[in-house]
């Protein structure tokens, strides 16, 4: 779980990146590919920051959704967790949503 808080350092780390690189390519002629790829890894980059981010905003229930999917057993067990998960977020479960839980 410490390794999630470390990720949105990563993903401020990747933002900070792309903006010195994407400031270096204006200066210099480069290839438009350039500016797209880095543009796209800064948007990764920002999605990775929000998930990272939202997961240390509720940090309990992810590490109770964490323990419970890793001794759940059955399908049954793992929909329980992801309902007891969407719970504690404020949500509604989707039905359906547990059983996609097992390829983790």
């Amino acid at each position: 779980m410490p390794w999630k808080a470390v990720s949105l350092a990563f993903a401020l780390a990747g933002l900070i990146w792309g903006v010195v690189a994407l400031v270096r390519t204006a200066h210099v002629k480069s290839p438009w590919v350039l500016r797209f790829a880095t543009a796209a890894a800064m948007a990764g980059c920002a999605m990775f920051g929000f998930v990272a981010s939202a997961q240390i905003i509720f940090w309990d229930a992810t590490e109770q959704f964490e323990e419970c999917t890793s001794s759940a057993l059955t399908d049954r067990a793992l929909e329980n967790c992801s309902s007891t998960y969407t719970e504690q977020l404020g949500g509604t479960a989707l039905p359906g949503a547990g059983p996609s839980l097992r390829g983790q």
